[in-house]
């Protein structure tokens, strides 16, 4: 199961919105944050996970200037997740 999300985190003095994706796998849900590649966590259930992203983007955002968090000051409007299923080059593909 893939479930995204805008995520908001409240900084003090403005709320700020980051798209996550929620994969659930065999051992809880891995989670990832639109375009923060270096942004990962998890937890063994969508609460704990939930959690552990809030506290990971609040982490994050510290680093950030002020142009950049005004990227992220309102929700997105539409948000589509879809999983998708690709071949490896040279794989029987179907003709």
């Amino acid at each position: 199961m893939v479930k995204e999300a805008p995520l908001s985190v409240d900084n003090n003095t403005s709320s700020y919105y980051f798209s996550v994706v929620f994969e659930k796998g065999p051992h809880g849900y891995a989670v990832r944050v639109v375009g923060f590649e270096d942004i990962l966590t998890s937890g063994d259930t969508l609460e704990e996970a939930e959690k552990h992203a809030r506290e990971a983007i609040s982490s994050h955002i510290q680093k950030l200037d002020r142009d950049e968090l005004a990227l992220y000051t309102t929700p997105p409007t539409e948000l589509t997740a879809k999983v998708i299923e690709i071949q490896p080059a040279g794989a029987n593909q179907p003709e």
